[in-house]
């Protein structure tokens, strides 16, 4: 289903080059390529008294153009006369490349325009989209727009804008070199330093490679990654330290967001726990009842004062029966105050895949921070070891276990979380 927006891209040199157009705009431009493109016949032009130009063509459509959208227009399509060859009428061949006119659909279209943001030629800009690099400010059919360049990332230490994820149509952040962080924060509109500075990141990427990390790597997932690190005060380099040798133990250096059988079908039923249930997250939540435990804590985060008669129960000092008759509780609670907490008992209903599609780091925080006996940032600011630290994460790991969680964390470079 469209939404009426069309994209024009054509060639200018070695640059592709690619401009939105509403419907109207386009109609008029499609005619336009096709009466030239078809019949070879340019439209009746008039030029106004006051500078202005009224383009007729052939099908009777007629359109007013100020000077500067006149000028524009016959550059680009070369109304002079001096066009060699044309196409049907969505294909143009033009004096500076070839043209096409291609409807876009509602996925394609930007939400956004890059160019007026920064208003300044040769200006890098990174969006969701990829880099580009801000052209010519031109005037177009129906105003001035920037004409804007898909491109390769800019060297190391290029100031560059980039969007705030946040709120892409209202900021942005104008930052140095690769560090997505640490700039000033923009008006989207003015440019203008809205006085906030965009926080540098507990874990950036290369710090989260360094560390020994192989899985996936996406904005998306640092970003949490990050707001977890935050959120459960895992925030000096001691703490992250102790943190990812855990969780590169816990998931073999990020490969194994969850516990997998190993081709024994008969693996869960010997550890004693459904495979619906088992180890899943950065830092792997295993049984039933510590995923209900999970599940209770969110709603309890997000509903908090309208589950006032609901309670979380950890499982470091609950037996499954009673974490069982809370989420019980949790259900019917819900459900008398019509609250929708479907997002936490699919952790329950779907499992672990669930659990690790969307709440892989969350789980891992949390557990950090409730599901063992001591607080562990305390006991990591006290000097506890890595054995100490895997006690109260795993204490039943085997001597194995144990020493890969050491030797992980002596792997770690002292500088790599500073």
């Amino acid at each position: 289903m469209t939404d009426g927006s069309y994209q024009i891209s054509y060639q200018e040199g070695d640059k592709q080059i690619t401009e939105f157009v509403p419907e109207e705009e386009f109609e008029f431009m499609y005619g336009l390529a096709g009466q030239i493109g078809k019949t070879g016949k340019l439209p009746n032009v008039t030029e106004n008294e006051d500078g202005s130009y009224t383009v007729e063509l052939e099908n009777g459509a007629i359109s007013n153009f100020t000077k500067e959208q006149a000028e524009f227009m016959f550059d680009r399509f070369d109304l002079d006369g001096s066009l060699r060859s044309a196409g049907d009428a969505e294909e143009l061949v033009m004096e500076q490349g070839k043209m096409n006119l291609k409807e876009v659909s509602e996925g394609n279209k930007p939400d956004y325009d890059y160019g007026p943001r920064t208003r300044k030629e040769g200006e890098f800009v990174y969006t969701k989209d990829g880099w580009f690099q801000v052209g010519k400010i031109r005037d177009g059919w129906f105003g001035t727009k920037n004409v804007d360049y898909s491109t390769d990332p800019p060297p190391p230490g290029t100031l560059f804008w980039k969007q705030n994820d946040d709120d892409p149509n209202n900021g942005w952040y104008y930052i140095r070199g690769d560090e997505a962080y640490g700039g000033k924060i923009k008006d989207t509109y003015t440019g203008e330093d809205s006085g906030q500075v965009a926080a540098k990141p507990l874990v950036a990427k290369d710090q989260l490679i360094a560390s020994g990390w192989k899985g996936e790597i996406n904005d998306a997932n640092l970003k949490d990654l990050n707001r977890i690190l935050e959120k459960y005060e895992i925030n000096t380099p001691e703490r992250k330290k102790h943190f990812f040798a855990q969780v590169l133990h816990e998931t073999t250096r990020g490969t194994a967001p969850f516990e997998s059988d190993g081709g024994d079908s008969n693996y869960f039923k010997r550890m004693g726990y459904d495979e619906k249930y088992r180890g899943a997250g950065a830092i792997h939540l295993t049984h039933k009842e510590a995923y209900q435990a999970f599940a209770i804590y969110l709603a309890l985060e997000k509903y908090g004062d309208k589950l006032s008669n609901v309670t979380f129960k950890s499982p470091t000092s609950n037996d499954e029966f009673i974490i069982d008759a809370e989420y019980k509780n949790l259900l019917a609670e819900a459900e008398r105050l019509k609250l929708d907490i479907t997002e936490f008992t699919d952790i329950i209903d779907l499992g672990y895949k669930y659990l690790c599609e969307k709440y892989f780091w969350e789980s891992a925080g949390y557990y950090w921070a409730t599901g063992t006996q001591k607080n562990l940032n305390n006991l990591i600011d006290s000097g506890a070891s890595v054995d100490d630290i895997t006690g109260q994460i795993n204490s039943g790991d085997s001597a194995e276990g144990y020493k890969n969680r050491r030797d992980i964390f002596n792997s770690i470079n002292n500088g790599v979380f500073n």
